[in-house]
């Protein structure tokens, strides 16, 4: 995905020594429990309510990835998911602990004397920012004014942050055991997947202050504010969670990835999103055709049909919950929501051929949907590679889609563990952003970015049992 960095004083070893007898290696072992000790701290103290206890370790957190670059992307990959604590001032502790990283990162320069090798997948990666910020620099000049330049800059500044994330993995990673990150990555997921779960529909002690406040209990949310997301992040993470389950040499791991991912589908089903359900067939689907074509082909064969018959009693199941009954005018309001999207959609085009090189500006869809794209109201595209050939026009396009074609070509040469996490992660984002805008999304986008690094440049054997 980016820039592989293989500090000289690394080659030929990980983070730690393998273990003769198949247990995660030491120094592996102390990455997460430091980890594990600040992130629980931090949501510990959110849950009880004790404030010092918040401040105290989001702060450690971002010194300790000062320190040490593998404990703060261990605790970044953690907290990802769930709501950041509110006593970091902005930009909030989720850029604070990018910056963190990324500095300790270029503090050990000296000592790991990184030997710098260029990938197609970092080029695209690093051209396709460097074109979004000078395509909303008009907006960032005038302090992100108004509500249009406000929407600009957060949906920057949550691409900035999440690009930063991907970059400091590709430092902390190259070479490196990927497996204390990706633990501490999983656990963060079903922590959000279980406050996701208690809080359906019910309100219970320490989980409220983990949750995004809601008025409307018929959909979960969990620590996100919309559903949609919240279904696609879980539909994303359970098939990432299904990749490492299909790699895992040990039963014990496998047995606990397999529950991982049973935890994470509960919590997207919940969601009661349609997009999630389509995200996580794709992941599930993807990894059926890496082990078998044959097998992928019955499943294609078996599971449309099945989906076909499901998908009603499904759609029943959501207007129940959110109307409470199935009535002709939950099914009349269905309709028109998804009338909306294609409204959205349509709109799209008209504002790519207005500006065809490079498109109408990061950020602009809403504003422009009306003035260009003819849509009746402002709305956004619901659609990331809609919202790209319309914001950032052909050269934005280009190198997105050749961005995402890279990426599937580097995972090919990698590794059969690290393709199984690789593709399943890559399937499911990439289907969720027919239907959502994640990486403009943090939350969303993280810890996809983060699986897709150590699937790229992580050193995948030999394997140890992180999840015995």
């Amino acid at each position: 995905m980016a820039t592989s960095f293989v500090p000289a004083r690394s080659l030929g070893r990980s983070w730690s020594r393998s273990s003769s007898k198949s247990r995660m290696p030491s120094r592996d072992t102390l990455v997460v429990l430091a980890s594990a000790a600040l992130g629980g701290g931090i949501v510990l103290g959110m849950a009880f309510d004790i404030g010092p206890l918040v401040t105290l370790a989001a702060f450690a957190a971002i010194a300790a990835s000062l320190v040490s670059p593998g404990v703060g992307l261990a605790v970044l990959a953690f907290m990802a998911p769930l709501k950041p604590p509110a006593s970091v001032p902005a930009p909030g502790f989720d850029a604070a602990m990018v910056g963190g990283i990324l500095l300790g990162c270029i503090y050990r320069l000296p000592i790991d004397r990184p030997r710098l090798r260029v990938s197609l997948p970092a080029i695209l990666l690093v051209g396709f920012i460097l074109f979004v910020t000078i395509s909303q620099t008009p907006d960032m000049l005038t302090g992100w004014a108004g509500t249009v330049g406000h929407l600009v800059g957060f949906q920057y500044i949550q691409l900035l942050t999440g690009f930063g994330a991907a970059i400091a993995a590709v430092y902390v990673l190259s070479n490196r055991s990927p497996y204390p990150v990706l633990v501490m990555g999983l656990s963060g997921a079903g922590v959000a997947a279980l406050i996701a779960v208690v809080m359906f529909r019910a309100s219970y002690g320490p989980f409220i202050n983990l949750a995004v406040a809601s008025t409307d209990g018929s959909r979960a949310l969990g620590p996100f504010g919309n559903p949609n997301y919240l279904g696609v992040f879980m539909a994303i993470a359970m098939s990432a969670a299904l990749g490492l389950a299909v790699g895992a040499r040990s039963r014990r791991a496998r047995a606990a990835l397999v529950a991982t991912a049973v935890l994470l589908g509960a919590a997207m089903a919940v969601s009661l999103s349609r997009e999630a359900l389509i995200a996580a067939a794709a992941g599930v689907l993807i990894l059926v055709w890496w082990r078998s074509r044959r097998l992928a082909i019955v499943a294609i064969l078996v599971g449309v049909p099945a989906a076909l018959l499901i998908y009603p009693a499904f759609v029943e199941w959501r207007l129940i919950s959110e109307t409470g009954s199935a009535s002709a005018a939950a099914y009349a309001a269905t309709s028109l929501s998804d009338s909306g999207r294609l409204v959205a959609l349509a709109a799209g085009p008209q504002m790519f051929l207005s500006s065809p090189i490079i498109g109408v500006g990061f950020g602009h869809y809403v504003d422009m949907s009306v003035l260009v794209g003819g849509a009746p109201y402002p709305i956004d595209a619901h659609n990331w590679y809609m919202t790209v050939l319309a914001e950032d026009g052909s050269v934005g396009i280009l190198l997105w889609l050749g961005l995402l074609a890279a990426i599937v070509l580097a995972l090919r040469t990698r590794p059969a563990a690290a393709q199984a996490l690789g593709f399943a992660t890559f399937a499911a984002f990439a289907a969720g952003c027919l239907f959502l805008e994640p990486p403009t999304s943090f939350q969303t986008a993280a810890l996809p970015a983060i699986f897709l690094v150590a699937a790229l440049v992580g050193r995948w054997a030999p394997q140890p049992e992180v999840a015995a």
